[in-house]
C-alpha cells in the first residue's frame, strides 16, 4: 500500500516543532528562551517534563511558530515504555488531525565527559521515531559550552560528528549538528534552521496511521523491546552467577555469606519485575492524548483510532476469543478503521513482542524457583 499524505492543516498558520532528548539537556530552558513561555524547568538532570507541553505561540521572521516539549526516555517517575506510548499517541492523534511538524530538535549536553548508555538509548529512540526520511527535518543542538572549555567542546563535537555509535548516522542522512550558546539569537538561529525546511511526517506517524501498526510494533517499538530484551538478559546472567554463588555458600554453610546473596537475589528480582512490568505496559493501548492547548479546535474531529494489543500470554488471547484464526508465528492485531485514514490492509504486526513477553516470563519463574530453594 503507498502512504498518502495527509494534508497540512497548519500550512498557513503556525509552524510545529517537536524538542526532544535527555533529562537536563535545557529542552524546557531552550523553549522558555525562544519562546517567552514559563515552561517548568528542573536544576538538576532528574526529569521535570512529565507531560508533553506546547509554548505559547511566538513570532520569527514574520513566522507564527509554537515548540512542543516531550519528556526523555529517562524519567525519574516513569519507564520508557510509559513515555513510548505518550509520545506515540500524541504524534499519531496529531498527524491524524492533519498537523505536521515542520522539524524536530534534540538537544545533547557538550558537558557530558562520555555518551553513556541512557545517552545512546534516547539517541537510537529517537532516530526511530524520526525515520531515515525525515532526518533532513532534524535539527542536533550541544547545550551547556558554559561548562566545558572550548578545545574540549569542539574535540567532543567533532566524535559525536564523526563516529558511527554516536550522530554520524544521522548528520550523513541529512540532520543538522549546531551548537546552542544559552543566548537568544543562538536559540533563534536554530529554530530558523527548522523553518526553512518543508513539514514532513515522522516515521512512527506514518507507521501507525498509514500502516496500521500498533506502537509496540512500530521501528521505534521494536528498539524498545529489544532493549528490554537486553537488560532481561544481563539481568538473566547476573541471577544465575548469584545462584551458583549460594549452592557454595550452602555447601559450606556460609550464614553471613548467605544473608547477603539472598539480598541479592532479592533486588533482583525487584529488577525483573520492574522489566516485567515496563514489558506489558508496552503491549497496553496507550492512554488517550489530546493536543493541549490548541491553537484552533476543529468543529469535527476525526474519531481517533486506540490499537488493542494481545495479553501477557498469547494462550490467553485464544482461549478468551476462540473465532479469532491463530497463525504463527504472527499474532493478529486489531485495528478499528479511522475516519481519516484506512490502514493497509497487509499490515502485520511482529511477533518479537510475544517473544520479548515469554523471555521476561521464563526469567521470572526461575527467579522464583531460585527463590523457593
Amino acid at each position: 500500500m503507498t502512504d498518502q499524505p495527509i494534508a497540512n492543516k497548519h500550512a498557513n498558520d503556525e509552524a510545529l516543532i517537536a524538542v526532544m532528548g535527555p533529562s537536563g539537556t535545557g529542552k524546557s530552558t531552550f523553549i522558555n528562551l525562544v519562546s517567552g513561555s514559563s515552561l517548568a524547568v528542573g536544576n538538576t538532570l532528574d526529569s521535570c517534563t512529565t507531560e508533553i507541553q506546547e509554548s505559547q505561540v511566538f513570532e520569527l521572521d514574520g513566522r507564527r511558530v509554537k515548540l512542543i516539549d516531550t519528556p526523555g526516555f529517562d524519567d525519574s517517575d516513569r519507564s520508557d515504555a510509559e513515555i513510548f506510548n505518550q509520545i506515540a499517541e500524541f504524534l499519531s492523534s496529531m498527524y491524524r488531525q492533519g498537523t505536521i511538524l515542520h522539524g524536530v530538535l534534540y538537544l545533547h549536553r557538550i558537558s557530558d565527559v562520555r555518551v553513556g548508555g541512557v545517552a545512546r538509548r534516547n539517541f537510537a529512540m529517537f532516530q526511530k521515531i524520526c525515520g531515515e526520511e525525515a532526518m533532513t527535518n532534524v535539527a542536533i543542538a550541544t547545550t551547556r559550552w558554559n561548562e566545558v572549555d572550548e578545545m574540549t567542546g569542539i574535540r567532543r563535537e567533532m566524535e559525536l560528528r564523526t563516529k558511527d555509535i554516536f550522530f554520524k548516522p544521522a548528520v550523513d542522512g541529512g540532520a543538522k549538528l549546531l551548537r546552542h550558546d544559552r543566548d537568544l539569537a543562538s536559540a533563534q538561529d536554530i529554530v530558523r534552521e527548522l523553518l526553512m525546511k518543508q513539514p514532513k511526517p515522522l516515521l512512527l506517524q506514518t507507521e501507525i496511521v498509514h500502516q496500521g501498526k500498533a506502537p509496540s510494533d512500530t521501528a521505534a517499538g521494536m528498539e524498545l523491546q529489544r532493549e528490554l530484551r537486553e537488560q532481561m538478559e544481563r539481568q538473566d546472567r547476573k541471577m544465575l552467577e548469584l545462584k551458583e554463588e549460594l549452592e557454595e555458600a550452602n555447601a559450606t554453610h556460609d550464614a553471613e555469606l548467605r544473608e547477603e546473596l539472598e539480598e541479592g537475589m532479592g533486588e533482583l528480582r525487584a529488577t525483573l519485575k520492574h522489566l516485567q512490568d515496563e514489558a506489558k505496559t508496552l503491549t497496553l493501548p496507550p492512554r488517550s492524548a489530546t493536543m493541549p492547548n490548541p491553537t484552533r479546535p476543529s468543529t469535527s474531529r476525526p474519531t481517533r483510532r486506540t490499537a488493542t494489543f494481545p495479553p501477557l500470554f498469547p494462550s490467553s488471547r485464544r482461549a478468551e476469543s476462540p473465532e479469532q484464526p491463530h497463525t504463527e508465528p504472527t499474532l493478529p492485531t486489531e485495528v478499528p478503521s479511522s475516519s481519516t485514514v484506512q490502514p493497509s490492509s497487509t499490515a502485520q504486526p511482529s511477533s518479537a513482542k510475544a517473544w520479548s513477553l515469554v523471555w521476561v516470563a521464563q526469567i521470572f519463574g526461575r527467579l522464583v524457583g531460585v527463590k523457593n530453594q
